[in-house]
């Protein structure tokens, strides 16, 4: 086993150790799955444990067999089981519910096509630019509307992106490529994750390339999930994840992330509640980082926790959404200091150790551990560094790793992790990285067991990806290693812009009063917004988008219209049972990947909505409405 393995494998013991102990000291709190499977004879009596083997792939897409079901909770589930409960809540807030004159797809969507937080929003921003052009819009300037909302950069790529296109057209490659993808990209591409996951990566087996990111996420659910199969969202989550399991005929199943208190208030991922939403229904778990909307990056120790997951249902596939693995920035807020430097050599200690530990219960060097070894491996890893009590505060040691490190983050790639690789496809694109997102040019990665199916499907969705496209693709990557812009490589100027315009933002957002969540990550900025009194007006609206209109929806429709900024609300990243319930907070998102001057003037109207929320330069009241309530207040008196 390699150094790097090893590293990687004591980070999964480290996280054992320490969220179990962690766990322990709070009576509460369980690892074991509260929710209940049956076993098929609908007497709920099945064994959590009992992972059932099934096969997967496209033979079932082919053949039609998995279309059976019309609601993704009607397939294998018991009747009047809890499985059904949760998704019959979930689907709430539909108001055209299956009948005889919706289309098959509608079904399948559970539901109508209505109207999205991103046409809804897509819709007023537009509005609203067109009456700021007109002259109907008074937000103090002569700016027009601030669109912080849609993530897309409102500049140019670079230079030697854009000549990679005029090159790649000027060549011979206007006729259909591979379908898989374009001999020469995927050569580049297995060149690369070769490097990224520490492994050979075949280039005609263990890559495919898609039409963006949006079909690679499509084409892997059409090949892995079947009616009635579980897909593991962490929430809130790019809605789009939802649309694509219930077209695959699954059922998505809801992990929340937790939003932690302090100074730096940020997202932990809660690995209990992990552990309670998985089951031998399970087919797939969704991870994102970073992270969309929040910008969470998930740390090394995290991802380890979830491989200690994953690594007990062996019917669990787990997609990597990596699309912004290019932009972990640190949001220019990381300071380590010599308390995390204390914090860092305890770990450091701690894993050195942990790896010893697991090289020695590792008898096959296969870099696997059972589910017996692991846990002998976590007991003995507790009875070196020491049990909760004696010394070592593990409940303090877990949150801090949950709440992303001590230490700068950076990209931790899933499928590099041991024992992962063959249970992982890795997805990822062009457009965020290079600021083209119209290109429309993404990947996966993974094994050729399950990457075989996605070849044989791709050619059923398009006959290939754009060839100049891909063409161009090529040289982009290479050149992209090379110095840019003052940096060893043009990743790290990307990064540097974007920590120096999360930071813009972010002044901006708390100069406001606003609370802004740490941002490690990709280009969005998350504010909680629950202390911001908005005018009834808008909670009392409306929307088909939406089934109840909820207080950050409200705040961004109040910021958008009578303070030019267009930001986009968080509750629709979550399930309507978590909106429902009023666990969802109240938090907007805003976007940073923008010119300095959209910024600049972001930043101006901030500050005079910050005015506004102190109670400063409010406009003055006319006369007769000042006198009018002063004769209120006297009758109210005299009564």
């Amino acid at each position: 086993m390699t150094s790097s393995h090893r590293r990687a494998a004591a980070s999964v013991l480290v996280a054992l150790t320490l969220t179990e102990a962690w766990v322990s000291n709070a009576p509460a709190r369980s690892l074991v799955p509260a929710r209940r499977h049956t076993n098929g004879n609908g007497d709920g009596a099945g064994n959590h444990r009992g992972v059932p083997s099934a096969p997967r792939g496209v033979s079932a897409l082919l053949t039609g067999r998995r279309r059976r079901a019309t609601l993704p909770h009607a397939a294998g589930a018991a009747e009047g089981s809890a499985d059904d409960d949760v998704e019959l809540t979930d689907l709430a807030e539909v108001k055209s519910v299956e009948s005889a004159d919706q289309s098959a797809l509608a079904q399948r969507l559970a539901g109508g096509f209505g109207p999205t937080v991103w046409s809804e929003f897509g819709s007023l921003g537009s509005s609203l630019a067109e009456r700021s052009a007109a002259g109907e819009c008074d937000w103090g300037d002569e700016h027009g509307l601030v669109n912080l909302g849609q993530g897309f950069p409102d500049f140019s790529p670079p230079d030697f992106v854009r000549m990679a296109a005029v090159e790649a057209l000027s060549m011979d490659c206007h006729q259909y490529t591979r379908p898989a993808g374009h001999p020469p990209l995927v050569k580049v591409l297995a060149e690369r994750y070769s490097h990224h996951l520490g492994r050979e990566i075949l280039p005609m087996e263990e890559v495919a390339v898609t039409v963006g990111c949006s079909q690679a996420l499509y084409v892997t659910m059409q090949c892995l999930v079947r009616a009635g199969d579980e897909v593991v969202l962490l929430e809130p989550f790019f809605d789009l994840y939802v649309g694509q399991i219930r077209m695959a005929g699954g059922t998505p199943r809801y992990v929340p992330l937790k939003a932690t208190p302090g100074e730096k208030k940020g997202w932990a991922l809660d690995v209990a509640a992990l552990e309670e939403a998985m089951g031998p229904r399970t087919r797939v778990l969704v991870l994102n980082s970073p992270h969309n909307p929040t910008g969470k990056v998930f740390s090394e120790e995290e991802m380890a926790a979830v491989a200690a997951v994953v690594a007990r249902y062996p019917q669990v596939t787990v997609v990597s959404d990596e699309v912004y693995k290019y932009t972990v920035h640190g949001g220019g807020e990381y300071e380590e200091g010599e308390a995390g430097a204390q914090a860092s050599q305890q770990v450091v200690a701690t894993t050195e150790m942990a790896a010893k530990m697991f090289d020695k219960l590792d008898v096959n060097n296969d870099g696997v551990l059972t589910k017996e070894e692991f846990t002998e491996a976590t007991g003995e890893v507790v009875g070196v560094i020491g049990s909760p009590g004696e010394g070592v505060d593990h409940g303090a040691a877990a949150a801090g790793l949950a709440a992303g490190g001590i230490a700068p983050p950076r990209h931790v790639h899933f499928a590099s992790l041991p024992g992962m690789f063959d249970r992982t496809l890795t997805l990822s694109s062009a457009g965020k990285t290079f600021s083209v997102t119209g290109w429309q040019v993404g990947w996966i990665v993974g094994p050729k067991h399950l990457v075989r199916d996605i070849h044989v499907a791709l050619p059923f969705l398009q006959f290939c990806a754009s060839t100049p496209i891909q063409q161009a693709m090529t040289g982009v990557l290479s050149k992209a290693d090379q110095p840019y812009g003052g940096e060893p490589t043009y990743y790290d100027w990307l990064c540097a812009q974007y920590r120096r315009k999360a930071a813009l933002l972010s002044k901006a957002l708390k100069g406001a009063g606003l609370p802004v969540l740490a941002s490690e990550g990709g280009y969005f900025l998350t504010v909680d917004v629950s202390g911001v009194a908005v005018p009834q007006k808008y909670l009392d609206e409306t929307s088909d988008a939406i089934s109840t209109v909820t207080h950050d929806w409200a705040f961004c429709r109040w910021l958008a219209i009578e303070h030019g900024i267009l930001s986009i609300p968080v509750a629709p990243f979550y399930s309507a049972d978590r909106r429902a319930s009023g666990d969802c907070g109240s938090y907007v998102r805003f976007a940073f990947c923008k010119t300095d001057e959209t910024l600049q003037k972001a930043a101006e109207r901030l500050n005079k909505l910050g005015d506004v929320l102190r109670g400063e330069n409010v406009p003055a009241e006319p006369a007769e409405s000042v006198e009018m309530k002063k004769a209120v207040a006297g009758e109210a008196a005299v009564v």
